[in-house]
């Protein structure tokens, strides 16, 4: 792959060698894919330039009541636990990508494609929910949502996303049409972006797992129907935690608590978004999803995936308390989830939306004042009656050149989620990754719910120097 230095060479391209050279040895072969990835690099500048592609993006998503990722800022150091087996897991995939996966990802906004994909999808064969790998569990749990909370899920069209779809050129011009570019320029970034993705082994031919490291909810408008769209890339991390036979109903169960929220008033898209407000309606929908999943009309859970269900809604916690985008802290959504649980315990009749809806309102202080991962459902609830101003604040790590999100973890000991614990602690499937964390990359993820769109928060690209073939372009520093 090709590094900092190889970069500062400049993008113009070699030579092509003589029709009668010698046959290409392995070192040279190397070389000549270093070239090709810079040729489509160059492509990409050159298709991009006074396009205005991060406009068009916020446009689309704006209408749509989707606000684009922000970088976090920096906050006062304090008890926030931003340090889980889900940040964890990002870091290591961020880890596979070199400077130039960077480069490109900044400069085309491609981990948004496959987003934009689903959600213009028409039908669900043209992004089934099967390239999750867990299809048929997803179809069931959205069949028993829809009962389970009388809500008519016909309207609601329940998507898949994989960032393998950036190998194939066709759905990559779909996709930047879409957004709004001009036909030629997103056939010219279809083929360029297709050709890099296929060569760079940090993407992995689409395949690393924060393309589509996200799950999200949408209404409908814009001419759009209301979606639920699954990342590939999310579901798979929880896969390689262990956590396969219970995520993926407790993240759709989630996403379908914001369609709920929609037929209820309590979100509106026209509405620029609040830390506040993204925060309670995350909580809220954290709460639904595990009454859902332990309610014996749900998914009726035992009570050792009860448990796990706690560890997957603690995991994709932020600590990025001024942020638009703020979903909870993990102890916060640890805490909501438990207080669900509790509200399923022991009951036969399911309670009203509007019914859950209030006893949520009425129990959201205490469930703000939860600092610790230990403040969870072993013992009965017991309100602190705080308000969000007395809400703890959080340290989100600063970017450090990679794709990241929310606040990049911390090494801060968590009680039953340090490194050493996770280290030994036995998944009900594979062994988790549980890399240390590191100074090199940073990432980390929540659901992304209705007003998230996307798991990556882009760090600064670093510039690239222009050619003779194309005028210079600065790359985009912010999502």
């Amino acid at each position: 792959m090709l590094s900092a230095a190889g970069l500062a060479l400049g993008v113009a391209g070699a030579a092509a060698p003589a029709a009668s050279a010698a046959p290409a040895q392995p070192a040279q072969r190397v070389q000549k894919l270093d070239q090709d990835q810079l040729r489509r690099l160059q492509q990409i500048r050159t298709a991009l330039a006074r396009q205005g592609v991060e406009a068009k993006v916020r446009a689309y998503l704006a209408e749509r009541g989707l606000p684009m990722p922000e970088r976090p800022a920096v906050e006062e150091p304090s008890s926030c636990e931003a340090d889980t087996e889900v940040t964890r897991y990002a870091q290591q995939q961020a880890k596979r990508l070199t400077l130039t996966d960077q480069v490109v990802l900044g400069l085309s906004l491609a981990d948004m494609l496959p987003l934009v994909e689903a959600v213009q999808a028409k039908h669900a064969s043209q992004a089934p929910v099967s390239v999750t790998g867990h299809g048929k569990v997803l179809n069931s749990t959205f069949t028993q949502l829809q009962v389970f909370w009388k809500v008519d899920g016909k309207q609601i069209g329940l998507r898949g996303m994989t960032g393998e779809m950036l190998m194939n050129p066709r759905r990559v011009q779909a996709a930047y049409q879409a957004i709004g570019l001009p036909k030629e320029v997103s056939r010219v970034l279809g083929e360029a972006l297709a050709g890099y993705v296929a060569t760079s082994p940090g993407l992995d031919r689409g395949r690393n797992a924060l393309l589509t490291f996200n799950a999200m909810a949408t209404p409908a408008q814009a001419g759009t129907p209301a979606r639920i769209v699954m990342g590939k890339g999310l579901l798979q991390a929880y896969d390689a935690l262990g956590h396969g036979d219970v995520a993926p109903q407790v993240v759709l169960a989630h996403e379908f608590g914001h369609q709920v929220q929609f037929r209820l008033g309590m979100i509106d898209p026209k509405k620029a978004p609040t830390p506040q407000g993204t925060r309670k309606t995350e909580l809220h929908a954290d709460a639904q999803a595990s009454y859902f999943t332990s309610h014996r009309k749900g998914r009726a859970m035992s009570a050792a995936q009860q448990r796990e269900v706690l560890d997957v809604v603690h995991g994709i916690g932020d600590c990025n308390v001024s942020s638009q985008g703020h979903h909870g802290t993990p102890a916060q959504r640890r805490a909501a989830a438990a207080w669900g649980q509790r509200q399923a315990a022991g009951k036969t009749a399911v309670m009203p939306v509007a019914g859950f809806r209030s006893a949520f309102q009425t129990a959201l202080p205490g469930l703000l004042s939860a600092s610790a991962p230990h403040a969870i459902a072993s013992l009965p609830f017991q309100a602190h009656h705080s308000t969000p101003k007395g809400e703890p604040s959080c340290t989100p790590h600063p970017p450090l050149g990679s794709p990241a999100v929310a606040c990049s973890p911390a090494p801060v000991p968590v009680p039953g989620h340090s490194p050493s614990a996770c280290r030994s602690r036995t998944p009900r499937r594979r062994p988790s990754p549980c890399p240390r964390p590191t100074s090199t990359s940073s990432s980390t993820t929540s659901w992304p719910g209705t007003r998230w769109t996307t798991s990556t928060v882009r760090s600064p690209v670093p510039s690239i120097p222009p050619s003779t073939s194309a005028p210079p372009m600065t790359p985009s520093t912010s999502g």
